[in-house]
This record gives structure tokens, C-alpha cells and sequence, in this order.
């Protein structure tokens, strides 16, 4: 159903559904770190702690719900309408995460600590549906090579209307306080992922997709393990490398806007910049992956992205050579990204279905432990340097050794992969 061209109706569903998705997963990203430390006056410290809290319930969530919705996951119309719940429950959580400012300063860590646990479980019924649909619905490569593509571009829009808040909510030139906006901007972001995931369910549920497989039985995680491949292996692993390491640059951007720049405005361009190359760039990657093995258009994303990021970290402080490199960013992270979750379905789709929702689930749980770490990292980071005073420029080093170092580890799992003859790793 999803993937015959690339803007047919159900796939432009798709595309959408992902894009309310990802306002929610790219808020939680960029914003929710600053919005616990500058907005509700959190310890840099305990914002780390509040982030890793909520990605490690999220990926306990997604390894016991992969497995105990099995057979919902296990096809097409099941999967559409447990994303509608998952977007209305995540939506509720969300909109309450953002009045934490709102609550009175001694009951303020239990409060965001509570919610954003919270909105990590809903969270998981949302987003593990959503991804299982990538090899469900999908029918061959080219198919879930092209809902790849447009899930990143869809992802880079959502990072761009993400990255375009940035602006507004920094500024102190408003009459709203920062609280109030970061509260009428969820609400925003909440109506759009409902609306959104309920038009990918009813254009599901008009097609009649859902009983064209067996139902699935019970198969534990022990058992989904041990029938993993190698080449899911290597996919995972770059997964958790780039997932706990890229995520540190869009993170610490904010406060790299108030303490380096000193200016909303151009911490704004900045983001956007890179939001407008993940989501601007997916023709091309979607080009490349037709033609080319995911082996070979890894290793030109992630050497795009080692060298994109090196080059932001010489030029940071020249903020238009600085967008420059943030475009050249988002390109390359977006084709990395879409080059790994397009391997990670193909692999997925020939296997037995039984085991889609266990697969994802195990793939979005390393991602949420991934984050946990980067989290952590970033929080316990800002306290060991004075990063509001005369120490901000290592904010900079802060966004992109990490991403630096990713991006090369996962180059050379890449040219490994192309040397060997044995195996298609991707």
C-alpha cells in the first residue's frame, strides 16, 4: 500500500502522520533540555537526569509493548489505529510537560520528572505502530526506499517548524513569557499530531488493510535475538552511535544561540538552516538509494556529516558560514537517517512477521538509550563548565565532537562493509 510512487494518497498520509510525529519527537529534542534548565530553573544536572528518566521508560516501554501487541503490530490496520491512540495519549502529556514552568518551583522536578515519564510511555504507542507500518505496508525495496525518503522529509519539516520557533521563544522582546509561549506552541504541535495520525487511520482503514497476514503468536525477545542477522546488527549499532552523539548538536544549539551568538534570530537561521537540509536533500538521497547500495550512500552521508560538522565547528562564530555548514548538516544527518531506517525495513520485511513489532520495538529502545546517554552527557557537561559566562565557547566543542565522532565510526563501519565481499552489511 505505502511506497508505489512517492506522493500517492496513502503515502502522503504516511508522510503527514510522520510529520505530527516528529513535532513531538523534535520538541522533546531541542527544546525540552533548554526549557527545563532556562525556562522552569532546573540544575543543569537534574535536566539530565529528567531526560535519561524519560528515553530509558520509553525504551522499556517499546521492548514489553512490541511484545504484548504483537499481533496488532503484526498488520496494516491495527497498526494505523494503535497510532491514533498512542498520538492522542502523547498529545495529552505533551501539553502538560510545558505548564512545568507554571507549577511552584518545590514541586517542579517530581512534576516534569512524572510527565515526562509519561509522555514516554504514550509516546511509544504512538511512534511504534507508525515505524512497524515501514515494513507492513511496504511491498520491496524501492517501496520503503521511497517512504524513507519521505518520512525524513516530513521529519526535516517538522525539525524546520521546530527550528522556526526557536526564534520567538528565545526572544525577551514579547509581551508573553517564555512559559506561556513554550505552552501555546505544545498545543499547537498537539492538535497537528492528532489530526494528522487520525487522516493515516482512516485512509488505512478505507483501504480494508489488516487481514492479509496470519495472526501472529507469541515470540519472545530471547528468540527475536537470536534470529537477528548480522547485517541488523551493524544497522542497530550505527543506530545507537549516531542517535546518542548527532542528537548533541541540536540540544546544545539553543544554548549555543543565547550564550555564543547572543541572538535568537541567528540561533534560529541557524536551525533552520539545518532542518531545511534533511528535508530538502531526500529527493536526492531517495535518487542515490535507487541506484546505488545502502553500503555506498551510508559512507557518503556520514563522511558528509564528519565533514559538515568539522567545518560548523571552525566557522561558529561567523554565524552565515555557520548556517552554510548547519544546511550541509541537516543534508547529511537526513540521509543517514534515511539510509538506516530503509535498511532496517528491508531487512525487517524478509523476515517473519511475527516479529515486526519485537524488531522495532528493539530498534526504538536502543534509540531511546542512546538518547538517555546523550542526555546525561549533555547535563552532567554544562555543570562542570560555566557555560552562562566567560566558558560559553565550549558550547561549540560541545555540539560537535560528539557528532564528529559518530559520524566517523559509522564511516567506518561503512568502508568496512564495501571491502567485504562476504556479506551486504546494509
Amino acid at each position: 500500500m505505502l511506497g508505489a510512487s512517492r506522493f500517492d494518497r496513502p503515502t502522503l498520509f504516511y508522510g503527514l502522520a510522520h510529520f505530527g510525529k516528529s513535532l513531538f519527537w523534535y520538541s522533546s529534542e531541542i527544546l525540552f533540555a533548554y526549557y527545563l534548565s532556562e525556562v522552569s530553573g532546573m540544575p543543569a544536572q537534574y535536566m539530565g537526569i529528567i531526560l535519561a528518566a524519560g528515553f530509558i521508560a520509553g525504551a522499556a516501554a517499546d521492548l514489553i509493548l512490541g511484545r504484548l501487541l504483537m499481533k496488532t503490530l503484526s498488520n496494516t490496520l491495527g497498526a494505523a489505529r494503535l497510532q491514533t491512540a498512542g498520538a492522542v495519549a502523547s498529545a495529552l502529556m505533551f501539553m502538560l510537560l510545558f505548564t512545568g514552568a507554571l507549577v511552584p518551583l518545590p514541586y517542579r522536578l517530581a512534576f516534569a520528572l512524572i510527565l515526562g515519564l509519561g509522555f514516554r510511555l504514550a509516546y511509544a504507542l504512538y511512534d511504534l505502530p507508525q515505524n512497524a507500518l515501514l515494513s507492513l505496508a511496504t511491498r520491496d525495496n524501492d517501496s520503503r526506499s521511497r517512504v524513507s525518503s519521505l518520512r525524513l522529509f516530513f521529519s526535516g519539516a517538522a525539525s524546520l517548524i521546530v527550528a522556526l520557533s526557536v526564534g520567538p521563544l528565545l526572544t525577551a522582546n514579547l509581551h508573553l513569557s517564555s512559559a506561556k509561549r513554550f505552552f501555546i506552541l505544545a498545543v499547537i504541535l498537539a492538535v497537528t499530531a492528532v489530526s494528522t495520525s487520525f487522516g493515516l487511520w482512516r485512509v488505512v482503514h478505507g483501504r480494508g488493510q489488516g487481514a492479509q497476514r496470519p495472526e501472529a503468536t507469541p515470540v519472545s525477545y530471547i528468540a527475536t535475538l537470536k534470529g537477528l542477522p548480522r547485517s541488523l546488527w551493524v544497522i542497530i549499532v550505527s543506530t545507537f552511535i549516531i542517535s546518542a552523539t548527532v542528537s548533541c548538536f541540536g540540544k546544545v544549539e539553543p544554548y549555543y544561540a543565547t550564550y555564543v551568538l547572543k541572538s535568537a534570530l541567528w540561533g534560529g537561521v541557524i536551525i533552520t538552516s539545518a532542518s531545511l537540509g534533511t528535508a530538502l536533500s531526500q529527493p536526492v538521497w531517495a535518487y542515490l538509494s535507487l541506484k546505488f547500495s545502502r553500503l555506498t550512500v551510508s559512507s557518503v552521508a556520514s563522511a558528509g556529516l564528519a565533514l559538515s560538522t568539522f567545518m560548523f565547528w571552525l566557522s561558529a562564530h561567523v554565524p552565515v558560514i555557520a548556517i552554510c555548514c548547519a544546511f550541509l548538516f541537516g543534508c547529511a544527518s537526513g540521509g543517514l537517517g534515511m539510509i538506516l531506517w530503509a535498511a532496517f525495513g528491508d531487512v525487517v520485511s524478509r523476515g517473519n512477521h511475527q516479529v515486526v513489532g519485537t524488531s522495532y520495538g528493539l530498534l526504538t529502545a536502543i534509540i531511546k538509550i542512546a538518547l538517555a546517554f546523550g542526555g546525561l552527557m549533555i547535563g552532567y557537561g554544562l555543570s562542570l563548565f560555566d557555560y552562562r559566562g566567560q566558558a560559553s565557547a565550549g558550547l561549540v566543542a560541545f555540539m560537535c565532537v560528539p557528532a564528529l565522532a559518530g559520524a566517523l565510526t559509522v564511516l567506518a563501519f561503512s568502508i568496512v562493509g564495501l571491502r567485504s565481499d562476504k556479506e551486504r552489511l546494509l
